[in-house]
């Protein structure tokens, strides 16, 4: 059975500093949420919050529809924490309907002796970014490939807004 990686939305309004469990909460540097303490990764925009977690990333990939494929190869073998996805072309709701956007992709990450580790990923159709915890080591190579999309019309891209990649330091 593929396992499935679902997205967890945040509460809008942000926990108080001291809020959590009567521990004192450290702000995300990117949005300003305050997350509990050992989180790696801000629980509202996903950035990173301790120097353990450095990311790679790819700014907007359009294609023509399903089966479309994108590799991103790297050239130092690293082990893959999370991968993160914002979905559409934008990140405001309305320009985010303009165009089409995935429902559901395939991942294939292959490892430098040449492990090749497949999973589903479903994507919720609305702005933002969707974290996948993936955990794979010695990674050298990532394949993302079109499976179901919604919102594809005449004049109109599948679009991912930004792949992120985030590795462990």
């Amino acid at each position: 059975m593929t396992p499935h990686y679902g997205f967890r939305t945040c509460r809008e309004t942000p926990l108080p500093l001291s809020s959590h469990r009567g521990e004192r909460c450290s702000p995300c540097p990117r949005c300003g949420t305050p997350n509990p303490p050992n989180r790696r990764f801000c629980r509202r925009c996903a950035a990173p919050l301790t120097a353990a977690a450095a990311h790679l990333r790819d700014r907007y990939w359009g294609a023509p529809g399903a089966g479309a494929t994108v590799t991103y190869t790297f050239g130092t073998p690293f082990r893959l924490v999370d991968l993160i996805i914002t979905n559409g072309a934008s990140v405001s709701p309305e320009e985010y309907t303009r165009e089409a956007r995935a429902l559901r992709m395939d991942l294939e990450v292959t490892s430098a002796d040449g492990t090749v580790h497949r999973s589903t990923l479903t994507l919720a159709d609305k702005p933002g970014a969707q974290p996948f915890p993936t955990g794979i080591s010695e990674v050298t190579t990532v394949r993302l490939t079109l499976h179901s999309v919604t919102g594809l019309a005449a004049g109109r891209h599948v679009a991912l807004a930004e792949v992120e990649f985030f590795q462990r330091t």
